[in-house]
């Protein structure tokens, strides 16, 4: 009888694939919520829309690897973060409309991502399930 219950567990949230499914539903239901929030006065105002028409041309992408993402003048800022602006120049090609809804969606999906990744790291460090 024990062995039966913990067959169907095993079936329905760990087998194969099945983890990063459950892994992915959780996150995005922890989330959703930020899908519908505004924007956010810590640094999206900054990064995410005052620099809007920056990130909307990609032809700027070789120019966000060579300053920082504040865009300091005469390279005297701190905070170089390439990759990060490079999600905000994806973002932006969705249209001013949606940057932030398409940003927070974007940032969901990378937590999805680096979680799922930790969850296979862990895997191959021969952690069971």
């Amino acid at each position: 009888m024990i062995n039966n219950k913990e067959s169907k567990f095993y079936k329905i949230f760990l087998d194969s694939w099945h983890p990063f499914f459950w892994i992915s539903l959780l996150i995005f239901f922890v989330y959703f919520v930020t899908l519908f929030s505004s924007i956010v006065y810590l640094d999206d105002n900054v990064l995410v829309t005052g620099q809007y028409q920056f990130n909307k041309d990609l032809s700027n992408i070789p120019q966000a690897f060579s300053e920082d993402i504040f865009r300091t003048p005469n390279n005297g800022g701190t905070f170089y973060r390439p990759i990060e602006r490079l999600t905000f120049m994806l973002d932006a090609q969705f249209g001013e409309g949606f940057v932030i809804f398409i940003s927070h969606f974007s940032n969901i999906l990378l937590h999805i991502l680096a979680i799922c990744l930790l969850f296979w790291f862990l895997l191959k460090l021969n952690l069971s399930k």
